[in-house]
């Protein structure tokens, strides 16, 4: 997941006139002692858990319509010096403002804050803010699809699908059940999947999950390549929780996807098809497979040229095909003469 970087290099960056916040660790005021204000030229005190944030309303207003009719209509926050804010909590208001003033910082939202500051972005109608965590969020999904399965990224998953169905969010709540669907249905409903999403979401859920099962069946069935060997094989990896294929199914794929490698002239196989399997191999640890990749590519006289995924190989891999590459000038120089689509 994505990683936070220090508050103290963030504000060292900020600009000259910003005071030095730090987030994280601000002493309380002793007794008697005036509370230093968090942004400058402030002239109301938003009260948060009975702490104040002291902020500028023409700032806040500036952002956020909420808070424009607050300060500049006929409300009563209007004249008031100092403004509580009931069930918010501090340590997240005090973000989210910071938020707001600095729209451009390389302050970071993480998996922590990200549900939070949406809430209140969504809330006091901040779309800068809302943008940002929508981007988060989309990030974090379509990172988490190019990574190998683990159960126990369900939960923050589910989290996010609920998040995307309170806030109407339809592209992220696809992404979010696109990911969901590739889970055991057992499994997700004893991680509370089905208790916390809408019966509408559940079904998508289970509709996408037969699609993927139809797909990775047939497609194991049939003597030619998966349209994605690695949502395939992620599929048929996480058949293991629900017992309805074994290891004798994944050895099936793995020894048609290094047939396509053994016989790539027969599978049609194309640059792009071959770093997938050397990707897939690595990924779910099918040394099989892997090798013929590997082999495949170091007789390819136009594999180095390849852009597509190429970066998403391993060093450890690429090193093999180098080195393979060049035993093979050096022994049976014929033999690197296969030029792919």
């Amino acid at each position: 997941m994505a990683s936070e970087r220090k508050l103290e290099e963030v504000m060292s960056d900020s600009q000259e006139n910003e005071p030095y916040i730090n987030l994280e660790e601000k002493p309380e005021p002793q007794s008697g002692e005036k509370p230093q204000p968090l942004f400058p030229q402030t002239d109301v005190i938003l009260e948060v858990e009975g702490r104040p944030i002291h902020v500028n309303k023409q700032t806040l207003a500036d952002s956020s319509p909420v808070f424009k009719r607050m300060f500049k209509s006929d409300f009563k926050e209007k004249h008031m010096s100092t403004v509580p804010l009931p069930d918010k909590k501090y340590e997240d208001f005090e973000k989210f403002v910071f938020l707001i003033y600095n729209p451009g910082t390389q302050f970071q939202i993480t998996n922590d804050t990200v549900l939070a500051m949406l809430s209140l972005a969504v809330e006091y109608q901040v779309t800068a803010v809302q943008n940002r965590c929508e981007s988060f969020l989309t990030s974090e999904l379509e990172q988490a699809k190019r990574h190998k399965m683990d159960p126990n990224d369900i939960p923050t998953v589910l989290s996010y699908a609920e998040c995307a169905e309170r806030y109407d969010l339809p592209s992220i709540l696809q992404l979010a059940v696109d990911l969901l669907a590739r889970y055991d249905v057992n499994l997700l409903k004893q991680e509370g999947v089905k208790d916390h999403v809408t019966g509408e979401v559940w079904t998508d859920i289970l509709e996408k999950r037969n699609s993927l099962l139809t797909t990775c069946l047939a497609n194991v069935a049939r003597n030619g390549l998966a349209a994605d060997v690695t949502a395939t094989l992620e599929l048929i990896s996480s058949m293991e929780y629900e017992s309805l294929v074994n290891r004798q199914l994944m050895g099936k794929y793995e020894t048609l996807l290094s047939n396509a490698c053994r016989y790539y002239n027969q599978y049609n196989l194309t640059l792009n098809q071959l770093v997938d399997l050397i990707i897939a191999g690595e990924r779910f640890e099918l040394q099989t497979l892997l090798s013929f990749a590997i082999e495949l590519a170091s007789k390819c006289t136009n594999f180095d040229s390849y852009m597509g995924r190429y970066h998403e190989i391993s060093d450890s891999s690429k090193l093999k095909i180098a080195q393979r590459k060049l035993y093979l000038q050096k022994s049976e120089p014929s033999s690197i003469k296969i030029i792919m689509k």
